[in-house]
């Protein structure tokens, strides 16, 4: 039973921080490269500042609550559903500043 215990948390402990390497990416990649941001202009702070404060605030708790936070998949899949409107809005609804043409 303890093992599958430590399995389960050694999953939970990969799915957390696949999602913050995620959201450390959409982070500090933002900005260097037109497609790479909102398509704002200065307005993509709107979008950053966010971003940065739900991702520094989960790591945070990810750190300072592990023995707690491990054993369920419930906070990664919240930080994930935030992320994935964060993921969305560089995809599709982006500003008329400066679009992209990927797709």
């Amino acid at each position: 039973m303890e093992e599958k215990n430590k399995m389960q948390n050694k999953r939970n402990l990969i799915v957390n921080l696949f999602i913050v390497l995620i959201a450390g990416a959409m982070c500090l990649s933002a900005g260097i490269s037109c497609c790479l941001t909102y398509g704002h202009g200065l307005g993509d702070i709107v979008y950053l500042f966010p971003l940065w404060g739900l991702s520094i605030t989960y790591l945070l708790i990810m750190v300072f609550t592990r023995k707690h936070f491990f054993k369920s998949l419930i906070p990664p899949l919240i930080f994930g559903i935030v992320l994935s409107f964060f993921i969305y809005s560089l995809i599709f609804d982006r500003g008329p500043e400066c679009p992209c043409y990927l797709f």
